[in-house]
């Protein structure tokens, strides 16, 4: 009997590594996940129309050797896209199913998993039920952890939100008439616009450290505009970015061109470096990486103009019960009433969260924190160690990538995994 390889996780990672895998004729390749939406994942199961991909069709193709195959599809099932729209989030779920569904793979098994180990030439996964599965490698494909508490306060309360993706969490935030969203990203502007059509009279109050939203994209896009030289440290590399602004080069053009080179870059940083941009980079990296697709951003102005929604910088301190809803606390003492409040902080860290499975990873010394603290370390192709079959790609790489979140990141992570797996001669024909 053929082991398979097992792809642990669902979602659009699981989906971009059985792309890479099939393509290069590895198999069986077997799934688990929570087999709800398979090939969507969490990411891109939302139904609300101003959910927007927050990168132009054109990049969004699963399949490396097929750059036109996100617009093919959309022309195929009667709903075309330009090289340089927006997909609607739910319709690029759809097309990840189908895509994942056209590859063939041999099974998904419904079930979390736990633990992994390496036993000879085999990885064993056991499951939160106690089932084992044997495979000749292992892909963790897990994406993101659960969302972590941003600040203390009673997040089992009825009115609090620990996760704004939870089934029912918007509908409920939506009843209130003042919703406060922690955090200023991408997720408080999908529950901003969200919450605002349900309850269109709704007062929304977003507040993060910096108080800054993600930027607009262009409506037609600028080419790349390259760095001359690798910077040579975290101070040169700001320097060469500005210089390149000031130089006449559209900022984005530059933030783009500095994606393309980004592991190149991020290899030169010492860990200190990496570190301090983590620590006070980053969130500008964010806001001008991720951006709003131009409709979304004309929304969002839109609800800031008419007073429905208000961004403000400030650290929260703690909240707590208020009459018959919550109020958040500053840490310069400002109180800030509302019926509903959800943390909009974005995903937590899998490599260093909750899940029980990044703990057994890391407990059985089948991989190591990488020097940031915040990710897995693992090498070029994805392997965690030198001679172990478990290979790892996508969010829980964070901390030894730079820019390991985005789909042609981790499609480009895919196809080294699918690679590494055809040279080591575990290729085997497709049932």
């Amino acid at each position: 009997m053929i082991l398979p390889v097992v792809v642990v996780g669902d979602g659009a990672s699981a989906t971009l590594a059985t792309v890479a895998l099939t393509r290069r004729g590895i198999g069986p390749v077997l799934l688990i996940g929570s087999g709800a939406t398979p090939g969507a994942g969490l990411a891109y199961r939302t139904t609300e129309p101003l959910h927007l991909l927050n990168s132009r069709a054109a990049t969004m193709s699963a399949d490396s050797t097929r750059p036109t195959g996100l617009i093919d599809w959309c022309r195929a099932v009667g709903r075309p896209i330009g090289p340089s729209g927006f997909l609607p989030r739910r319709r690029y779920g759809r097309y990840l199913a189908a895509t994942l569904d056209a590859t063939g793979y041999h099974d998904l098994v419904p079930g979390r998993a736990v633990a992994v180990r390496h036993t000879g030439d085999q990885v064993e996964i056991t499951l939160g039920d106690g089932r084992r599965i044997a495979g000749r490698a292992a892909v963790l494909a897990t994406g993101h952890d659960a969302p972590a508490p941003p600040l203390p306060g009673p997040w089992d309360h009825p009115r609090a939100s620990l996760d704004p993706w939870r089934p029912g969490a918007l509908d409920r935030a939506a009843t209130a008439d003042r919703v406060l969203l922690v955090g200023t990203g991408l997720t408080a502007v999908d529950a901003a616009l969200a919450i605002h059509r349900r309850h269109p009279d709704a007062r929304i109050v977003a507040i993060s450290r910096h108080g800054l939203l993600p930027t607009a994209h262009r409506a037609e896009p600028a080419p790349p505009v390259r760095l001359d030289r690798v910077p040579r440290g975290l101070p040169d590399l700001l320097a060469a970015v500005r210089a390149a602004i000031a130089a006449g080069a559209d900022w984005r053009a530059v933030v783009d061109g500095l994606r393309c080179d980004a592991d190149r870059i991020w290899a030169t940083l010492p860990p200190p470096a990496r570190r301090r941009f983590i620590a006070h980079v980053d969130r500008y990296w964010q806001v001008h990486r991720h951006r709003m697709a131009p409709p979304v951003a004309r929304a969002v102005t839109g609800l800031r103009e008419s007073g429905a929604l208000t961004v403000l910088a400030g650290r929260l301190d703690r909240f707590g019960p208020s009459g018959d809803g919550l109020v958040a606390v500053t840490d310069r003492g400002r109180e800030l009433p509302c019926g509903a409040l959800l943390n909009c902080t974005g995903p937590g860290r899998w490599a260093t969260g909750t899940d029980p499975l990044a703990a057994s990873v890391r407990s059985a010394g089948l991989a190591r924190l990488d020097d940031t603290g915040v990710g897995l370390c693992c090498d070029p192709a994805g392997r965690t160690t030198p001679s172990s079959p478990l290979f790892v790609l996508g969010p829980p790489r964070l901390g030894g990538s730079w820019e390991t979140t985005a789909i042609p990141e981790i499609r480009a992570q895919a196809d080294a995994i699918a690679d590494a797996l055809a040279t080591a001669a575990v290729r085997q024909p497709v049932a």
